[in-house]
């Protein structure tokens, strides 16, 4: 969903909108199939069959006027003026509209999933068969702090979850867990990333999708808002 509209894509392919349309960003293209949409402020983008993006509504800072590649994924930003997609070849980052902030203008890499928000954007990186998140524009670092305490404090209780495992006599297997980020989301004042933990040992493997959240006000982030046990449809 957008600032005030929402929009949806049928198993046809046929994009159905509702909420505020004063720009047009309710009316979506005629005769056009895609394959996800992503409503932002007063506009919307959509990806085509083919890998083009299309999109409608408010386009004064050229928001609505995507550069001409063949994409995998798209993200309009709900709150701002510009919007992001991965290219199909190499899974490099192109963003297109506002960026007074920096907010269009990704790091080299390539990438798995993007999300533009309101003056940042966020990519979830893959690289040497490890994924990590980076941001760039306006609060990108307080964002990335949160995700640099997280990852600490992730390390925190795997040490501590080691030790206890070296204190038990009776536990003789050796298991390992690694963590993987999936897809990352950002709103107006917070962030949500899909992570995916794989525990492995010397009779079996299993995997589970897990949900992190921050957010701020003003400059105060809280990393500890994810209901505990909670867990992505699907996992």
């Amino acid at each position: 969903s957008g600032m005030k509209h929402a929009c949806a894509v049928t198993r046809e392919g046929e994009v159905h909108c509702w909420g505020r349309n004063d720009f047009g960003e309710s009316t979506p293209p005629n005769g056009k199939k895609f394959t996800q949409i992503s409503a932002g402020n007063s506009f919307t983008c959509g990806l085509l069959r083919n890998g083009a993006v299309s999109c409608w509504g408010k386009n004064d800072v050229g928001q609505s006027s995507p550069p001409p590649y063949i994409f995998t994924q798209v993200s309009a930003s709900i709150g701002g003026d510009h919007a992001c997609g991965i290219l199909l070849q190499g899974g490099a980052i192109r963003c297109w509209g506002n960026n007074g902030r920096g907010q269009s203008e990704p790091q080299d890499g390539e990438f798995l999933h993007v999300s533009a928000g309101t003056r940042t954007s966020c990519g979830v990186e893959v690289k040497s068969g490890t994924t990590s998140i980076h941001c760039w524009g306006g609060r990108a670092n307080a964002l990335l702090d949160q995700v640099d305490y997280q990852r600490m404090e992730q390390r925190r209780l795997a040490m501590k979850s080691s030790m206890d495992l070296l204190d038990d006599a009776s536990s003789v297997e050796e298991e390992s867990t690694s963590h993987h980020y999936e897809q990352i989301l950002l709103g107006q004042d917070h962030a949500c990333a899909a992570k995916k933990e794989v525990k492995e040992d010397n009779k079996s493997s299993s995997s589970s999708l897990s949900l992190e959240c921050w957010w701020m006000t003003g400059s105060d982030f809280d990393a500890h808002r994810v209901p505990v046990g909670l867990t992505m449809m699907g996992a």
